[in-house]
Order: C-alpha cells, then sequence, then structure tokens
C-alpha cells in the first residue's frame, strides 16, 4: 500500500470549478465451460416476445415508488418546444436511417425530422471525408457556422457546442446512440453512459437485432422495446448517480468472511445442470457470488442485470424465469435466469444456459431459503443490511470518523482495483442531505475519476464549500470529500489513516467471487455452447 505524507502536497494539483446543475463496471471474471449457443433468427425473435411478455406483467405489477421515478417525464414534448429544448440532457436512439428508437424525453413519434437530420449530418460528414465526426462547436443560441473535425481511430463521435452545449455520439451496428449535455460531466463519461445504455439495449434485445435490421433497413423496433422506457431511463440516471457505474466496479456488502463462505457454500450445492452462475444480492449491494469458472460477469453486466430487478416490483411478488442476455459473456444469445426474493431484501438469482430448467433452479432456490432460515445466517444478514459499515460516524477519529462538526470527512469511496470493487458509505448523511449538495459531489467525482494522473499520486481540487482529494496507488483509489475550510496536509493524513483502516478490514468489507463446482452436470447442449462462436 502506498503511503502519502506532506510532502506530497508540492505535487497536488489545485483546481477551482464550479459544478453546473443537471436534471436528472463484480470482478473481471473468466467465461465458463458452458455456455449458449449463437441463436438462429427464430430464436431471437422468440426470446423478444418472451421478454415483451415479462415486461407487459411487469407493467401492471410494479408499484409507482421507484418505476415512476422513471417516467417520460415529457410525453407530449418534441423538438420544436422551447421546454424540450431548456432540459440539460437528452439521450436519443435513432437507426442508421434515420428512425427513431428512443428519446428520453418527449415523443420520438414527434421527432422523426429531428434524427433524420442528425443521421443526415453523420452521413455527409462520412461521405465528404470518409471519416468520423468527432465534434461540432457553436453556440447554443447563435447560428455560428461551428468546426467539424475528424479521428478515424475514434469509435465514438464528439460533437461540442460552446456555451456549454455538447453532443457526444456513438455508433453502434445499425444503431447511432446520442447524448446532448449541458450538464459539465466530462466528455468520457457521457461516452460511458452512452455505451451502458448499448448494453441495456442488448440485454433486452441480443445482436440479434442487428440481423433484423440487416433484412430491412427500415426495420422498427419500437414495439420491442415497448414498457422498457423506464428501464432505459433509469440506467441513464444511473450514469450520473450510481458510484459503482461511474468507477466500474461492484458494491460488496459488508459481511463477515467466515458468513460469507458458509453462504457460498450453500449457493455450490445447487446440484442444477448447465447452471453457470449463483447469486445472492440486495438492492443495491451484492452479498456472494458463485460462479463456473470462465463465465464472464463484469460489472456492467452485473449492473444492468441488479437494475433490471431493482425496477420491477413483480420479481418481489412471485418467483420469476426470464431470458436475459449478458453481453459481456456472450451478446448473441439470451441466458434463462430464475429469480426469487427468498427474504424481504435479498434477491437469489440462478442463471442458466437451458429454457427448460425451471423447475430445477426453483428447487434449488428452496435449498439455499432453507440455509438462509437458519438463525445464525438469518441475523448476520439482517445485522449486515440494517447497520452498514464503514458510516464516516463509525470511523476512527484519526481516519476522519465523527459526526457532523466532528470532523471535516464528508464522503468517501475507496476502490480496489484487483477486484474491481468499492467501498461507500450511502450519500444522505449531514451535511450531503439535499440533492444540490450530493449532485455537485457526484459531479466531481466523475471528474476526478475521469481524469489523468500522469504518474502524480495526489490530486487535489476545491469547489465552492467543499474540497476533494484523490489518493492514487497501485492497489487502490480513495477519494475523499472534505469541508471546504480543511487544507490539502491534513486531507492527506485522513485518508492515509482511512486506507490503513479499511485495508485492515478488508476480508470482511471485500467480496471474493467463488467458483462452482464440478457438480453441475454438462449436458450435450451445453457442450455445443462452448465451442459457439461468439461475437
Amino acid at each position: 500500500m502506498i503511503m502519502m505524507d506532506e510532502e506530497e502536497e508540492e505535487e497536488v494539483v489545485r483546481e477551482e470549478e464550479g459544478v453546473e446543475e443537471e436534471e436528472e463496471d463484480v470482478i473481471e471474471a473468466e467465461m465458463a465451460d458452458t455456455g449458449t449457443p449463437r441463436l438462429t433468427v427464430e430464436e431471437v425473435e422468440e426470446g423478444m416476445a418472451r421478454m415483451e411478455q415479462q415486461g407487459g406483467r411487469e407493467r401492471e405489477a410494479t408499484s409507482s415508488s421507484y418505476q415512476n421515478r422513471f417516467v417520460n417525464k415529457a410525453p407530449d414534448e418534441d423538438s420544436t418546444m422551447a421546454s424540450w429544448k431548456r432540459r440539460k440532457k437528452h439521450m436519443f436512439v435513432f437507426s442508421n436511417a434515420g428512425k427513431p428508437i428512443f428519446s428520453r424525453y418527449g415523443d420520438e413519434h414527434l421527432m422523426s425530422t429531428f434524427f433524420a437530420a442528425a443521421q443526415a449530418i453523420i452521413s455527409f460528414v462520412g461521405d465528404k471525408w470518409s471519416d468520423r465526426l468527432v465534434s461540432i462547436q457553436g453556440r447554443v443560441h447563435k447560428r455560428d457556422r461551428g468546426r467539424w473535425e475528424g479521428r478515424g481511430a475514434q469509435k465514438g463521435k464528439v460533437v461540442s457546442f460552446g456555451g456549454g452545449l455538447r453532443a457526444i455520439f456513438l455508433e453502434k451496428g445499425p444503431l447511432t446512440f446520442v447524448a446532448v449535455s449541458r450538464t459539465n460531466e466530462p466528455t468520457e463519461v457521457i461516452k460511458s453512459q452512452l455505451n451502458l445504455l448499448h448494453s441495456q439495449f442488448i440485454s433486452i434485445l441480443t445482436l440479434g437485432i442487428e440481423r433484423a435490421f440487416s433484412r430491412s433497413a427500415n426495420f422498427d423496433m419500437r414495439k420491442l422495446l415497448n414498457g422498457t422506457g423506464p428501464l432505459l431511463r433509469s440506467v441513464i440516471h444511473s450514469g450520473s448517480w450510481a458510484l459503482p457505474v461511474m468507477f466500474g466496479g461492484v458494491a460488496p456488502l459488508p459481511l463477515d468472511l467466515d458468513l460469507r463462505k458458509s453462504i457460498a457454500q450453500c449457493l455450490q450445492g445447487c446440484f442444477v445442470p448447465d447452471l453457470m452462475c449463483s447469486m445472492l444480492f440486495t438492492e443495491d449491494r451484492v452479498i456472494c457470488i458463485s460462479k463456473r469458472k470462465r463465465f464472464k460477469l463484469d460489472h456492467k453486466d452485473l449492473f444492468l442485470f441488479m437494475n433490471f430487478v431493482r425496477l420491477n416490483d413483480s420479481f418481489k411478488q412471485s418467483e420469476s424465469f426470464t431470458p436475459f442476455c449478458f453481453p459481456s459473456f456472450n451478446a448473441s444469445a439470451f441466458l434463462y435466469v430464475y429469480v426469487s426474493y427468498v427474504t424481504e431484501n435479498v434477491c437469489l438469482a440462478l442463471i442458466s444456459g437451458r429454457a427448460d430448467s425451471f423447475h430445477e433452479l426453483a428447487e434449488a432456490k428452496l435449498f439455499v431459503q432453507g440455509f438462509l432460515a437458519q438463525e445464525k445466517v438469518k441475523r448476520g444478514l439482517d445485522v449486515a443490511i440494517r447497520e452498514p459499515e464503514l458510516q464516516i460516524a463509525e470511523l476512527p477519529m484519526s481516519a476522519g470518523g465523527g459526526f457532523m462538526g466532528e470532523t471535516p470527512l464528508w464522503h468517501y469511496v475507496y476502490y480496489h482495483k484487483g477486484l474491481r470493487q468499492l467501498l461507500s458509505p450511502r450519500l444522505g448523511t449531514p451535511p450531503l442531505v439535499n440533492r444540490k449538495s450530493q449532485k455537485k459531489v457526484m459531479r466531481a467525482y466523475q471528474e476526478m475519476g475521469s481524469a489523468s494522473y500522469d504518474g502524480m499520486t495526489v490530486r487535489w481540487r476545491k469547489n465552492g464549500s467543499f474540497a476533494m482529494i484523490a489518493c492514487i496507488s497501485l492497489d487502490f483509489d480513495l477519494y475523499a470529500t472534505f469541508d471546504g475550510l480543511v487544507d490539502a496536509g491534513g486531507a492527506v493524513r485522513i485518508c492515509n489513516q482511512l486506507a490503513e483502516y479499511i485495508h485492515s478490514k478488508e476480508a470482511n468489507l471485500l467480496m471474493p467471487v467463488f467458483q462452482l463446482k464440478s457438480n453441475t452436470r454438462i449436458t450435450a447442449s451445453a457442450r455445443q455452447a462452448a465451442s459457439a462462436p461468439r461475437h
């Protein structure tokens, strides 16, 4: 572990900046011995139909609590309205034929002309310069001609407008993803949000959608996305508000190591053919993952799946069996996931490569549920969920612990590079109790997390009422938010102590990924899947 001392203050970079307000990646594991073959067009369409039916049930059963936060806030707006233009962050999706597919705000059906014009600009640059459009700069309310720039090596296209307005273009096969923003979020951050939105599309439809467009450039995929608007908008929201998404990691539930190992042994005892992965998680924390050695489950796939479950209260009402594509494992096919809440706050997911494994997985769920009902296990989980560790008030005073007024430390994020996991107290404690203050801190985290450090180990930044420090080492990164009156030397000393404290408790704070034993029988279909091409 790299220790930081006061001499490093000379390396500190001080930046003064105001953050403008806005509206509103587990371990990088290996791939499984078993997998799912590339689907035929008919199988893809069948899977899409199942997803649509599942979405219909979810729309009927979902409560208004979480999902209603992500309904279209302006369903009747179009691109000609002043209210639509005042939105601080738009995201659109359209086909390479200019057909509208999705808009964060407004009715995409009413914006066909807008989407066609955007596609025409992209095509014009490609035809004229045989290159990709990277940026256009101009004024928000003026008719400046702007500037064109091209970079053939770039996968995304950035269009930047003066006056704080920027648009980022990302082409993925037949689809184009666009963000138009004046929120001062770093360009790289917005690019990652577009990539996450694309991954969400693939998780719903798989890459089979590209074959549909290859048959007909005018294919209308909106009917396949019917009812998924809140899901897509929640992904956009999470790109600006979810720390695991920002930093590219997984947030584990701090838990006694022995208890976590016993839970893993329980998951490993699920004798189900072609079971690829089993996991337990809460609303926003992962308790345990047990998976086949070569099944790849990266942080984006895990977030998308957990968000999918969180957004649909129907999963809490009854056990479900749903197709879901994990793009990092195989973007061309669905896997089948058994989902059931085994306690009020703990959800079990069993991922299988077979569409006919529901009853076997349901039996495995009873086995897991019985284990979790044991008094010792139940009590340990309840305490871990109800009384989360690493709250600032519970830290040692030397590590910045204490209540508001006793410590200059407001918030922190500890990111373990090897495990790609992060530890952080939840926002909402004083002084970060209102949305405005939280938003400023999240913007600062975005900038510090996406900055280039060029060998520096410490970066210091002040922004009005608070200061932020980034401490970079070989094993971990530590980002901390302090009262604006603290000096860089004091912040470095607290960060040293905080990093030492977390390191001393890592066994119970971080989550190893356990390997499923060879007790899961491999069927002929799984052996065929293992040799199937992946894209």
